[in-house]
């Protein structure tokens, strides 16, 4: 709409300059095309709002519904009777917590839109605080912690109002309007193009590359008197005019180097200057100078910029426009002088070889009126040039640095050198010539000290006694001369003590009786609007106190009091012990006096509310209803409404009858611990929204069950993966389903499968059975599936395993004529060892089987995918005693042998 009205208004003033017969094309078709033109270069998705300038147009008037919708979000309602309750209960008691929660709401509302707005500005930053930190001692980089991207924009939309630049070089890219009007009219946007011609329809091809604006507008004047005599007549009295109106100008490339923190080439508007550019760059770092800023151009220095003269004066900055292929190079700091103390900015700064004391003062922004002009303290490390050994050190000298000519102090020249710390010292505060008075006085606080001063006068002076003041002794303070106090005690009640005379420096405190004496307090608490304490006053009654709190006297709040017995505690005499008063509060409130006590210190009154008399029923559902649990009695509730609050049945429901389980009401003697009740319910009553009047009404304490449908199957679900053709989740077809035939079913087994290996889960447990025998047509040996069961189906493994106590426990491969004997032996048999010796294998099958190889008749068979385990038992010490006797026997024994053949040879 904006636009619109802009070229409607656009198109009404400019149609008294041109006529239709004489103008190429309308105002209204050239905004428009323009507008056409930079939509199409421009990238919908990479442009973006700034939220400063979103914030701002919704913060305009008229807009106001706009931001309250992105500020505000609706409340979520509370899902549940109970929540719901406790709201209205919480309203009740407190009705202004609405407003309250609202301007809260919109308190942090705004906020947090605060919040985001600086937060949004500080993000486009490079590192803002990072930098902040390098130079805030430093005086003058703050100049540069400017957001580069707003810097810019403010600069593009100062330049559309901003005065013509005569200087400004005409190039490529530049684009401007063309206004002719009077005996002539027409309007043009003409381009300069890459080779730096512009074309005027009827006029020609004029060459402007090179020219200031200047020059271009005489040259135009004279191109144009060519064609529209008019324009420069030779009687000097022109009847045609033209303006030109620059809407683009061409951007100037700049090389900025040295100390900032992003050097480089930058692309900038031809208005800009040294200051801009710097922005741009991200600012002067702090080892840069700021006093000796050379702008380069065509490789000769043409200006040096000092930023210090520009922050203290305003100058030296527009003065200088850049021009494309100009370099601004920022060298390192000359020096670096600390100025501390009393001064209007205390921080670093950079000095120039003929600048002293006298310039650091007036760039610091002067001295305080709480600085001492008579001395400066420098500390300064020696000077490079003045060293005359090897060890540096640093003095600390103080110097007259003022004096006063014509009633004006003047900073005396003195020479700085780099590192000095200046320090301006603070004068003493010291305050002589006043009394001071505080207390229970109208207006606290110090005057001025007249001679012959009295006790009164200071009084009358602060406005004269509060009410409360406890004038039977006041404080007085009094200072000597050798600064020691004295204290003195004043009776006000005595009249002559207003005509104490006071003394230089005297202080005087008059106490309040409320610091002295404790005020009479009572307590409400309980079910009260407002519980809490009460400074009582004399006379005060129950009831008062009961009224100044909130009172009882809506029927709401009434109703759940209980009125029957308030508890008043009042301490006994001896001030420790209390004893306890009650009260009727249903008299109280009807006006009985002999109920409407009057109250003394430190009373404490509590009222109860009806849940003293009064147990909330709670109700019970459970099974197959949406939301199970403990649900408020309400009165003549219907099992059907309590299936309402559990939010309605389960899929699988038994919806025609539930069970209520009811807490038996018989003599304990009995043994029944309840009553079971089945309650036909009213059909299809949530579709419908209809229900039959029932006789069956819930009590407390009723556990209501749901029962689920006979006829209800839910779909039971089997997983098989591995060698299957298609392995996957499958719905068991019928309760008889085996395992044979849900392999089938997936398409049956692939060439690769090994049967005996299956791996069979249910319920997280391994089946263990002969898969090869349940995987026959015979139906005695088939696996009924259940719901969850988990098959395995794995390829052919081609191996045996061998583990436990053999020398090359491992993988060995199978070969269907060999025993267990010869994989244990293939694995390199039994481990010989003196303390543990091998005890019977056990072969462990695919399938889950197992057993033992106890050697006597037959080794069982090893199937191939099967384990062998060898265990190890440790070597039994008597055994190991008869072996070792055998051993020596035997060898005694054949000793024997030897000797007696030996001697039957020789007889």
């Amino acid at each position: 709409m904006a636009i619109l009205a802009l070229c409607f208004i656009s198109s009404t003033f400019f149609s008294r300059l041109y006529s239709q017969e004489e103008s190429a094309e309308s105002l209204i078709d050239l905004e428009f095309n323009k507008i056409q033109e930079e939509f199409q270069q421009s990238d919908p998705v990479e442009e973006s709002i700034p939220q400063s300038k979103l914030l701002e147009e919704l913060q305009k008037p008229g807009n106001e519904h706009l931001l309250e919708q992105l500020k505000n979000g609706e409340k979520p309602r509370a899902n549940y009777d109970g929540e719901i309750e406790q709201e209205i209960s919480n309203m009740k008691e407190d009705p202004d917590a609405l407003g309250k929660d609202m301007t809260d709401e919109k308190t942090s509302t705004e906020e947090e839109d605060k919040k985001l707005k600086v937060a949004s500005s500080l993000e486009k930053y490079f590192d803002k605080n990072e930098y902040f930190e390098s130079i805030r001692e430093f005086y003058g980089y703050t100049l540069f912690l400017q957001d580069p991207e707003e810097a810019k924009q403010n600069k593009q939309q100062a330049a559309i109002y901003a005065p013509r630049n005569p200087n400004h070089i005409v190039g490529p890219g530049d684009s401007f309007f063309l206004t002719v009007w009077g005996d002539t009219e027409f309007q043009t946007r003409l381009v300069v193009s890459g080779e730096g011609t512009i074309y005027i329809e009827n006029v020609g091809v004029l060459p402007v590359h090179g020219l200031t604006l200047e020059e271009f507008e005489k040259k135009l004047k004279g191109t144009l008197s060519n064609k529209y005599r008019t324009i420069n007549p030779p009687n000097g009295k022109p009847t045609t005019f033209f303006d030109i109106y620059f809407d683009k100008l061409s951007i100037i490339s700049v090389f900025i180097s040295g100390e900032v923190n992003l050097p480089g080439p930058y692309e900038l508007s031809p208005n800009s200057s040294i200051i801009s550019a710097l922005i741009q760059a991200r600012g002067v770092t702090s080892k840069g100078t700021l006093r000796n800023i050379e702008l380069i151009r065509n490789g000769e220095v043409y200006k040096v910029f000092d930023v210090y003269n520009y922050l203290q004066t305003g100058k030296d900055v527009t003065d200088v426009m850049l021009k494309n292929g100009d370099n601004i190079f920022i060298g390192t700091r000359m020096n670096t002088i600390n100025l501390e103390g009393e001064v209007l900015f205390p921080l670093k700064y950079e000095l120039k070889e003929n600048e002293s004391l006298t310039e650091l003062i007036k760039y610091s922004g002067g001295l305080l009126a709480t600085s001492a002009i008579d001395k400066i303290q420098v500390e300064r490390i020696v000077p490079l040039e003045q060293r005359a050994s090897p060890i540096v050190y640093t003095t600390i000298f103080d110097a007259d640095f003022t004096k006063i000519e014509n009633d004006k102090i003047l900073v005396l020249p003195i020479k700085l050198y780099d590192r000095d710390i200046v320090k301006v010292h603070a004068i003493p505060k010291i305050m002589m010539n006043f009394v001071s008075i505080n207390g229970a006085v109208f207006r606290k606080g110090r005057y001025h000290f007249d001679k012959n001063m009295t006790l009164g006068d200071l009084i009358q002076k602060s406005g004269g006694l509060l009410a409360d003041a406890w004038i039977d002794k006041i404080e007085m303070i009094r200072t000597r001369p050798d600064q020691n106090k004295e204290y003195l005690s004043v009776n006000l009640k005595d009249e002559k003590s207003f005509s104490i005379e006071l003394s230089n420096l005297d202080s005087l405190n008059i106490k309040s009786k409320w610091d002295l004496l404790s005020k009479k307090v009572v307590v409400i608490s309980g079910y009260i609007k407002e519980p809490g304490f009460e400074y009582l006053a004399d006379s005060t009654r129950v009831s008062d106190l009961i009224f100044s709190r909130g009172g009882i006297l809506d029927e709401w709040r009434k109703n759940r009091t209980y009125l029957l017995r308030a508890e008043l505690t009042r301490y006994n005499p001896d001030g420790v012990t209390t004893s306890i008063i009650n009260l009727n509060l249903e008299k109280l409130l009807n006006g009985d006096r002999t109920e409407d006590l009057i109250l003394q210190d430190g009373d404490q009154l509590r009222i109860f509310n009806h849940y003293m008399i009064y147990n909330e029923g709670k109700v019970y559902i459970s099974g197959y209803v949406k939301n199970e649990g403990l649900y408020k009695l309400s009165t003549n509730m219907t099992i059907e409404d309590l299936i309402l609050k559990a939010k309605g049945f389960r899929e699988g429901a038994y919806e025609y009858k539930a069970v209520v389980f009811r807490m038996n009401q018989v003599e304990r003697s009995s043994d029944s611990l309840s009553q079971v009740y089945e309650i036909e319910l009213t059909k299809d009553f949530l579709k419908k929204g209809e229900i039959s009047k029932s006789n069956f009404i819930l009590r407390d304490n009723d556990h209501v069950v749901i029962r689920r449908s006979p006829y209800y199957r839910d779909l039971r679900k089997v997983t098989i993966s591995g060698e299957v053709l298609y392995p996957g989740v499958y719905s068991l077809v019928s309760i008889n389903e085996t395992m044979r035939n849900l392999i089938e079913r997936a398409g049956g087994l692939t060439s690769e499968a090994y049967i005996d290996g299956i791996v069979f889960s249910r319920d997280s447990v391994k089946v263990v059975s002969d898969f090869n025998r349940a995987y026959s047509k015979n139906e005695k040996y088939g696996i009924i599936m259940k719901d969850m069961d988990d098959i395995y189906i794995p390829k052919h493994p081609g191996t045996v395993s061998v583990e436990g106590f053999v020398y090359t426990p491992g993988l060995i491969k199978f070969r269907s004529d060999w025993s267990v004997g010869d994989y244990i032996s293939a694995a390199g048999g039994t481990v010989a060892d003196l303390e543990y010796i091998s005890a019977k294998p056990v072969i462990y099958y695919p399938g889950g089987n197992a057993r033992v190889d106890d050697g006597w008749f037959s080794s069982p068979d090893v199937k191939e995918g099967s384990r062998i385990v060898v265990p190890k038992i440790k070597r039994e010490a008597d055994k190991e005693w008869r072996t070792e006797i055998r051993a020596w026997l035997g060898l005694i024994t054949s000793a024997i042998t030897l000797v007696i053949l030996y001697q039957a040879a020789n007889n």
